[in-house]
Order: C-alpha cells, then structure tokens, then sequence
C-alpha cells in the first residue's frame, strides 16, 4: 500500500479539489446518519490506510494512466448538492400576485382611459400641432392606440387563464394537462387546437367557450383600420368676442331694395372666391350637388384669418345640361306648358339674333313650396358646336331645401381695409325650413323683367364672370363642367337676390380666429362608433379576466410554479421530462402535434414530489396527483 499513498500525496498539490471533496463526502455521512452512536461503534475497529483514489472509487491503474480522471471524479461527487444550489425559494407575496395581473389591470386602465378620450369633449380631441402633421400622423396614431390597447388586453386575458389551469392542476385531483397547449397557443389558433381534441376529453367543452373570447379580441385587430381611415383633422379656433353686424331673414314685407343687379353679379363673380359662396361642386367634385350659404356681413374692419359666425340661410343646387338643336328646342323644357316652352324659345332666339355676343335666358317656376324650378339657355356660344343648324346648351337647375342656418365666413387680407374678402363659407349648423317663395321673388327681381340677360366679357379675350365657373382658363365654356359651372352661378346669384329683397336688421355675431399651430382631431360617425365597440368588447373581456385570478388570492398554497408552466414551454418540457406521465406517450416522435396532445390529455397534478417532503429542500413535479402533494409557501424547491 505504500507506493498507492505516496501517488496520492504526490498528486494533492496539482489541486485542492481532494480536500475539499473530503469535507463534502463526511458532511454526505452526517447527513445519512453517521451520529454519535455509530462513531463510537466505528472506534473499535482499526481504520484501514487507503488512497485518496480508492475512496474516490479510481482505480490505481486509472488513476495513475490518466491524473484528470480525479477531478471528474470530484466533479461527479460534487453534483450531489446541485439540487441545493439551483433550490428557490417558493413564495407568494401581495406584489408577486400583484404582478402577475399587471397586464389585466393594464390592460383595463388603457381602455377605460381610451373610451374616456374618445367620448370626451364631443370627440373633439386637441393637439398642439399643425393641421398638415396631424392629418399625416392621425390615422397613425388612432391604429397604434387601438392595436396596443388590443394587445394588452389579450396579454392580460394569457396571464388569466394560466392562473386559472395552473390553480387547476395545483388542486388535489389535479387536471389535464392539455390545457397547457391551450395556454400556448395564439388566440386566432385556440379554436382549432380545441376542434382537434378527441370527443372524449373532459375539459374540450370548457376549453371551446374560452376560446371563444380570444377569437374575438384578435378579430377586433381587422377592424381598427375603420377607426384609422375615418379621422379628420381641421385648425384650432379660438373665440375672440364679438363684433357689429347684419344678418338676412325673412322678417316682414319682402321688399325690392334694386340694388345689386346683374351688373354688379358681373363684378362680384370677377372677385370672389368660389370657395365663400359655399360647398359648390365645381370646388369638390365628390359632392353630388352644390350647397349655397349667406351669411352675416361685417360692420367693421377683420384681420387677416378671422371668422365672423352668424345667423344666415342656404340652400341646395344641382343642375343638368344638354346640347339641343334650334328646331327642337320647345321640347327641352318638360316641366313648362307648351305655351311656357314656346315663351322661352322666342326670348331665346331674339337673344341670339340681337348679339353675337354670349347672353343666357332665365325662367323660373315654383314646384311646390320648397322646390325651385328653372332653366338657362346659353346664347352666342360654340360650345355644342354644330354645323346644319345652331345648338344651344340648355341647362335645367333645381333648388330645394332653402333653410335657416348659422354661417360661418372666413377672411383674408393682406392688412388693407379695401382688400378685405371672403375666402370661406361654412354651416355651422341649420336651423329651420325658410320660405322658398321669396327666394323665387329675389331672383326675379335680380333679373329685372326681361329673363334676356346679355354676358358681355368685361376685359377682352376673357369671358364674362358669371360664365367663368364653367371655365378651365376663363376663355371658353368647357361642356364638360357645364353644369358645375351653372351651379356656381346659381350660388352667386342667390346672394345676390336675398341682399336685394330680403330682411336686413342688425345684430351681434361671434368672431373667431384660426390657431395654425393647433389643430383639432375628429372621428367620423362611422370611425367613432368603431373604436367605441372595440374598447367596449375589450374592457369587458378584461374585467371578466380578473375572476380568474380570485384563486391567487383565496388558495391556501402557492401554485406559482403551475403558472410558469402554462407560460414557459421549456420550463413543461423539463417537467414532463422525469414525470411517469411520459408512459401515455404511445404516439411516435415525428406524430402530428394534435396526436401528442390527445396522448397528454391526462390528469396532471403540480407540486412536490412525495419523495423529497422530508428532505431540507423539495423538488417541483408534474406527476400523478396521488404521489405529488401541494407546495408550501417559503419553502425552497429545485
């Protein structure tokens, strides 16, 4: 035996690792019960010398062919107290629950304050920023909201329905274990994962209504580009007081003051902006008719970019236009009495024979009590052109629906009085029904008595003003617009007949003014009510998420573990991996995945294993229920 201990002592200075392992291998004996008693039947014996490789289990051959072997050895024999050094304390504190609903709790937070902005201030939302930046980054800003609203909501409804199974399969009875797939899987898959299960589980009816919930939360995603697309965006306007001015109404005798007539119109349309006589389909061409507004009119000097808002009226145009020969015209009027078509047809061809120049014949006739009826016929123009005969353009217009209503004139200048104009027109709001019959009387005294009016062009190679609306550069009448362009005339002369025969009185109107760099966000009904259903299915899925998470807070034993195996796959696989529950793996390795689900559809108990409850740290299993017993809380478990 001498050479063996003289190798040993040899080999003790390469590494402290012997040593050390010695102090562990008699701490190892303390613990499996070498006490008192057992020494003192020990010290009769005479200890027998022997190497520090015998004691290892190294052979001297071994040992002395290969020196590493010994520390293998020692990292073999060290391994013992790896389940001590990777053991965790198990507890369950009011932050650890706490945080463990964190994305629930948000989850509701973000909805309710969402529902909140939405319905706040009449979906009137403000930001301090230009018009021009908010309409880029609106519709982004809405999608982005809703989809992590949506997100949170589903992250909160995972955390839910695993502390709910990993209570489940923490219970006495334990559970199945295939709801741990179901935990893992995307909420737009959840159904199908369920659909695959076999007839005879237990828990596919449960697991087919919760799946339900999560269907729907990922669905509402499709939706959220409605609420996006639908935003508008439009500049802050701040009320500045308010200032003198007149307003029309139908107060009264209607009265003819003869002032503006045709001439002034001329003027008039040469000036103004199409745009301040109201929402006309020549500006716009999506809208399926023209709208025209008067409003109130100012009695002392605006700034640049104010609005004064008053009381006003409006009414509706549209019109159609035809091209028809000189020998059919009669017929083009199907809503005259052939007396009627054959008046109009006279005064046409007098016009045209009496100038070359461009002139249009008016009529007008009362329909009903809110329905203007009337016809233009353009004179001395080629715009039907034509070689047998001449053709006129013949235009038919219809106005209806003349009503009260708040108006709103916007106003630029570049800080000279003269240069004062109105550059917008807005209802702000309509009121009431207003007497069509003397807006029927306004145009026919705006026309005098002759319905001939002659369009002579004010500055040459130009055509008249009141043609121009029917124009791409203001030098012939473009057929193609024609009737666009005739609405617009309509909307010019309709000011002009309510500021010559209607009730002017004065009153006080609100001034506003623009904020460039603050701009208002609106939704459209359709958007609004969108995002409404979204945040409303949201927040009620979350509520009903935090039910699950009562056993968290009324169970008398931790099952945090539980949780993290809903959560973790790899944390199940390592489970699984030395549980008895592997024997009901029948299927192959390269199964399809709803065969190795149906084969884990097993009851399934999370805790400690039977084995390690009277040893100083427990172990953590995933087995049969009736050799796993509940976790204790503050407890250390590998």
């Amino acid at each position: 035996m001498e050479p063996q201990i003289k190798q040993s002592q040899e080999l003790e200075p390469e590494s402290d690792e012997p040593i050390e392992l010695a102090v562990k291998v008699e701490e190892q004996h303390a613990k499996n019960g070498w006490d008192d008693k057992n020494k003192e039947k020990m010290s009769s014996f005479k200890p027998r010398r022997m190497s520090l490789g015998a004691v290892l289990g190294i052979n001297g051959k071994e040992r002395f062919s290969n020196p590493g072997n010994l520390k293998k050895a020692a990292s073999e024999a060290s391994s013992m107290d790896a389940t001590t050094l990777q053991a965790k304390e198990v507890t369950e504190t009011f932050y650890l629950r706490l945080k463990r609903m964190r994305w629930t709790l948000l989850g509701i937070l973000l909805n309710s304050l969402l529902i909140v902005f939405l319905a706040d201030n009449g979906n009137q939302h403000v930001f301090y920023v230009d018009e021009a930046t908010l309409t880029h980054l609106g519709a982004v800003l809405v999608e982005l909201a809703l989809l992590i609203a949506n997100i949170v909501t589903l992250m909160g409804m995972d955390d839910a329905i695993a502390a709910l199974f990993g209570y489940l399969m923490s219970r006495r009875h334990g559970y199945s274990m295939v709801t741990v797939g179901f935990c893992q899987t995307t909420g737009f898959a959840k159904p199908r994962f369920v659909s695959q299960l076999s007839h005879n589980s237990p828990s596919k009816k449960l697991l087919t209504y919760l799946a339900l919930p999560f269907f729907l939360i990922e669905t509402l995603k499709l939706l959220t580009p409605i609420s996006a697309t639908s935003v508008d965006s439009h500049p802050m306007l701040q009320v500045l007081g308010e200032k003198d001015c007149t307003i029309f109404n139908q107060d009264g005798e209607q009265f003819d003051r003869g002032f503006p007539d045709m001439d002034v119109e001329f003027g008039v349309g040469d000036l103004v902006f199409a745009k301040a006589l109201g929402q006309l389909r020549v500006v716009d061409g999506k809208l399926s008719y023209s709208q025209a507004f008067v409003g109130a009119q100012s009695m002392s000097s605006i700034h640049n970019g104010e609005s004064l808002i008053g009381d006003g009226l409006s009414v509706k145009i549209r019109s159609t236009c035809l091209c028809v020969a000189d020998s059919i015209l009669s017929r083009a009027f199907p809503n005259r009495t052939t007396q009627e078509a054959a008046t109009i047809t006279n005064f046409t061809r007098t016009l045209d024979q009496a100038t070359k120049l461009n002139g249009m014949v008016f009529d007008f006739k009362m329909l009903d009590s809110n329905t203007l009826d009337s016809y233009q016929i353009i004179t001395g123009a080629d715009t039907c052109g034509g070689t047998t005969e001449h053709i006129y353009p013949v235009c038919h217009t219809v106005m209806w629906d003349h009503a009260f209503a708040t108006i709103a004139y916007t106003y630029a200048t570049d800080g000279a009085t003269k240069s004062l104009s109105q550059t917008d027109a807005e209802a702000r709001s309509i009121h009431g029904p207003a007497n069509m019959t003397w807006l029927y009387n306004g145009m026919r005294m705006l026309i005098s008595d002759s319905p001939m009016v002659k369009l002579p062009s004010i500055v040459p190679g130009i055509i008249n003003p009141l043609l121009s609306f029917a124009t791409r550069e203001n030098r012939a009448i473009d057929f193609s617009i024609l009737p666009q362009g005739i609405e617009g005339m309509m909307a010019l002369l309709v000011r002009g007949a309510v500021k010559r025969s209607y009730t002017n009185v004065g009153d006080v109107c609100q001034l506003d003014s623009i904020e460039a760099s603050v701009s208002v966000m609106t939704l459209r009904n359709y958007g609004y009510y969108t995002a409404m259903v979204i945040l409303v299915i949201q927040l009620m899925c979350g509520i009903a998420s935090m039910v699950f998470f009562l056993p968290l807070w009324t169970s008398e034993f931790p099952f945090g573990p539980a949780i993290r195996v809903m959560q973790e796959p790899c944390y199940f696989y390592n489970l699984l991996g030395p549980s008895s529950l592997q024997a009901n793996m029948h299927a192959p390795s390269n199964a399809e995945t709803y065969l190795i689900w149906q084969a884990l559809d097993c009851r399934a108990r999370i805790g400690e294993d039977i084995n390690t409850l009277e040893n100083p740290n427990g172990r953590i299993s995933m087995d049969i229920p009736r050799i796993v017993k509940p976790l204790s809380n503050g407890r250390r478990y590998a």
